[in-house]
């Protein structure tokens, strides 16, 4: 058994506790998600991997994916442009690649940084004490406990009939946090489960799809860099002057309609 890492142990283990008491999902693990942009999608396909990068956050190189769901806003500050660079992208792998996976939390950790949750959780409370070891049971509990079922966890519709002690205060703050329909900040970085790693993910044997914009495939010699992937390629519909984060909803329903016709999520 491989030792708990340093983001998570330092944490309160309260949230930890009480999803360990749930019962376990019956549903097969999503994929995992990462999204990046055109730019650095041509050294990833170069070096065949996703390499970890210092993370301002924990303060560790760390690589960041999500569970089932796209919804990192890579370059999220980017004004509108038509600059092929910025095109996000999303790689879509197999659940297994968790196996090596460091940590996971159940919404976005530097979304928490910013403050962006502050509205539902104490002012002691940190990012830490939502960390959980990443396995497919834990992550699983979360959907299924908050969600009832994967699609629902996909299409971000939580439950409304979750009973939650008064002592477990995390959990009252994520209950509070997925269900809240008021005025705020947040998108769906606050509904998705985002799973870190500290070393190297493959491409070979570990990526199932990649969704990229429409015009790429126009171009021979990038369509031929993609083919040379051998997985599965989705286009989602570019526009002109659109910024990086705002088509982000496009890239997801285009996760969706691949999740479906792959039987991940049902109909």
């Amino acid at each position: 058994m491989k030792a708990r890492h340093k983001i998570i142990k330092k944490g309160k283990a309260h949230f930890e506790q009480f999803i360990s008491g749930r019962t376990a999902s019956s549903e097969d693990p999503l994929p995992l998600t990462h999204i990046t942009d055109a730019y650095d999608l041509r050294d990833i396909i170069k070096d065949r991997q996703i390499a970890p990068r210092l993370c301002n956050v924990f303060d560790y190189d760390l690589s960041y994916y999500f569970y089932g769901r796209p919804a990192y806003r890579k370059n999220g500050d980017t004004q509108a442009n038509s600059l092929a660079a910025y095109a996000p992208i999303v790689l879509i792998f197999k659940p297994t690649i968790s196996d090596d996976a460091i940590a996971a939390f159940p919404f976005d950790t530097g979304a928490f940084k910013g403050e962006k949750y502050s509205d539902v959780t104490h002012h002691r409370m940190s990012v830490e004490d939502f960390g959980l070891e990443p396995s497919h049971e834990n992550i699983g509990k979360i959907v299924a406990f908050f969600f009832g079922n994967n699609k629902n966890y996909y299409d971000q519709l939580p439950s409304q009939k979750t009973k939650i002690g008064k002592n477990e205060f995390e959990a009252q703050s994520y209950q509070e946090l997925i269900t809240y329909r008021g005025k705020n900040e947040r998108d769906d970085r606050s509904t998705t489960i985002e799973i870190i790693f500290d070393k190297s993910v493959e491409l070979r044997t570990n990526l199932l799809a990649i969704v990229v914009p429409s015009s790429f495939l126009k171009d021979k010699a990038v369509k031929s860099r993609l083919q040379a992937l051998h997985v599965h390629i989705r286009p989602y519909t570019d526009g002109a002057n659109l910024t990086p984060a705002s088509q982000i909803p496009r890239l997801s329903d285009v996760v969706r309609h691949y999740y479906i016709e792959q039987g991940i999520l049902k109909k």
